[in-house]
């Protein structure tokens, strides 16, 4: 039986990514990405508080200290993958999943995020219900702290409602899950490199939202077998959430 383009495109994809990765490659990029993260925080640190002439503590950083940790992160994750992944080993970018999309895979990941919105943040609320805690974001002394500013705000919905979406999905899905379905099925891959995202996150109940986040993340990955779609995804949730709060302080109602 001959195979038309459109039905053999998914397995040549499927066939291309097998044994691209080891787990000394997924080792050595993590740690890089980990060092580049947290040597470049501690000179920012160091430097920002030259700057203001002040020392930086969770109580007083401003939103412009906090958005430029975020764009760190996206820096170093996107850094780690590049340098010590693709270049490397001499890899393209599309074998981390950057590969043409369709609108109609774009269109579906733009209502999916639409849904995932509420549900996450549901999600989330139940969390902090049954731990009794209040039921607010645990992230929001990262995204809106006492020391505001639109600046940084526009640099906190720039860095980490865009850039660390794409850097995030990048490290997760484009390496991540792709080294695990090299060896794993998909109903296993799926739910392991969820719960890995989720677990990354720190607290509980954005744990919990972000791994539920994370399944939604890597089927459209799965699927549409490009990286575009779970990128537009994470940057709708996180760009959508980012602009709810800040539309609040906006009009007076935080």
């Amino acid at each position: 039986m001959i195979q038309t383009d459109e039905q053999s495109a998914p397995m040549m994809i499927a066939d291309a990514r097998r044994w691209l990765w080891t787990w000394k490659d997924i080792a050595l990029v993590t740690l890089a990405s980990v060092i580049i993260l947290f040597a470049s925080a501690v000179v920012f640190t160091f430097i920002f508080q030259r700057l203001v002439k002040t020392p930086i503590s969770i109580d007083n950083a401003p939103l412009t200290y906090y958005a430029g940790l975020a764009f760190i992160e996206a820096v170093a994750l996107t850094t780690g993958v590049y340098l010590f992944g693709l270049y490397r080993k001499r890899l393209t970018w599309r074998s981390v999943g950057f590969a043409a999309i369709s609108s109609r895979w774009l269109l579906w990941a733009s209502i999916a995020a639409m849904l995932g919105i509420p549900i996450a943040g549901a999600t989330a609320a139940v969390v902090q219900m049954i731990l009794n805690r209040p039921v607010e974001s645990p992230q929001l002394n990262f995204i809106l702290p006492e020391n505001f500013s639109w600046l940084g705000a526009a640099g906190m919905f720039v860095a980490a409602g865009v850039l660390v979406p794409l850097a995030e999905e990048l490290f997760f899905r484009g390496l991540i899950y792709t080294w695990m379905r090299q060896s794993l099925s998909v109903w296993i891959a799926i739910p392991l490199n969820a719960l890995i995202f989720g677990l990354i996150h720190g607290e509980i109940s954005v744990s919990v939202a972000t791994g539920l986040l994370g399944v939604l993340l890597a089927w459209f990955f799965e699927k549409s077998k490009s990286l575009w779609a779970p990128i537009l995804i994470h940057i709708l949730v996180n760009s959508v959430q980012l602009g709810f709060i800040y539309l609040t302080v906006a009009i007076g109602f935080a």
